[in-house]
């Protein structure tokens, strides 16, 4: 992660530059140009990142970020909206197929040239394998980071207090991190766990059969754990104990990512837009529908 700083902090320069080129070619000037964050930023931030590290080359990078935009988002009760889900992951699955085969022949420094290549007392990952870990990479790697940039830069906006402390300090990035993790996480919840025998947690019985999520947004809200759970607080020393990315052998594996490329997109876009704001009243952002926590849109001025 370390040696990813600086081309992770080249990437989020250059898509402010292309932010800013796009308000040039509006008409618009600062402090008043207009950026949306999700579709400008906080999305092609991470995906870029990973793609540069699956080694997508960089002239099929458009296409990638094509079939993964909305991997995790399609609300099942829409039909068509799933079915174009996935036709999507369909279309990414036989790219990845073709670019395991190149690889295999022709391998270079990336982790799809690692994966082919691996092998243990004889044994190498399978097609099928070799896809989940491709889809797990990008799953873990970039859906978490969308939601906590996006969640992040409103927390801040709509916490002037806090925003002051963090222009104040921007070694708080950190700390911006960490509390956005735990008031506004990327996850609400974990997927559903069903109970192969009758299971009893304090005084609830739950039944063979019967499915169980737990709410992660409740637990990082527990007043037993935090003082002043509803607050959002940068300066809380004990932020970091959240559960936003799960725990044990289920945390998520894109969380060491995802927490570099939050601390350097929240310095990169306050440094660089001290007077940056929402374009539009707080009560219009809106939330994405879905147990993944993030907004969809998030109109700024800068």
């Amino acid at each position: 992660m370390e040696a990813l700083k600086p081309r992770i902090r080249q990437i989020a320069e250059e898509l402010l530059d292309a932010a800013e080129r796009e308000a040039a070619a509006r008409g618009e000037s600062a402090p008043n140009r207009t950026m949306d964050l999700v579709p400008a930023f906080a999305y092609p931030l991470p995906v870029t990142v990973i793609s540069e590290m699956v080694g997508i080359p960089v002239e099929d990078r458009a296409r990638v970020r094509f079939w993964t935009e909305n991997l995790l988002r399609a609300d099942r009760a829409d039909r068509e909206a799933v079915a174009e889900t996935r036709e999507r992951i369909g279309e990414f699955t036989e790219y990845l197929k073709a670019l395991f085969e190149r690889r295999r022949h022709d391998p270079v420094d990336d982790l799809v040239s690692q994966l082919v290549q691996a092998e243990e007392d004889g044994d190498k990952l399978d097609e099928d394998e070799l896809l989940a870990m491709v889809f797990i990479v990008y799953i873990a790697g970039f859906v978490t980071t969308v939601n906590l940039i996006g969640n992040g830069v409103v927390a801040l906006l709509t916490h002037p207090d806090q925003l002051a402390r963090f222009k104040a300090d921007p070694s708080l990035a950190s700390n911006v991190v960490e509390e956005t993790l735990r008031y506004w996480g990327p996850a609400e919840a974990t997927l559903p766990r069903t109970a192969t025998q009758d299971v009893t947690i304090g005084e609830t019985v739950i039944a063979q059969g019967n499915q169980l999520m737990v709410s992660l947004a409740s637990l990082d809200r527990d007043p037993e754990r935090f003082a002043n759970p509803d607050t959002y607080d940068i300066m809380r020393d004990d932020a970091n104990r959240h559960v936003a990315f799960g725990k044990g052998i289920h945390v998520c594996l894109g969380a060491p990512l995802a927490r570099v490329e939050g601390q350097i997109a929240f310095d990169v876009l306050f440094g660089r837009y001290p007077d940056l704001r929402l374009a539009v009243p707080e009560d219009e952002i809106r939330w994405n529908a879905g147990f993944l926590r993030g907004f969809g849109s998030v109109p700024l001025l800068f």
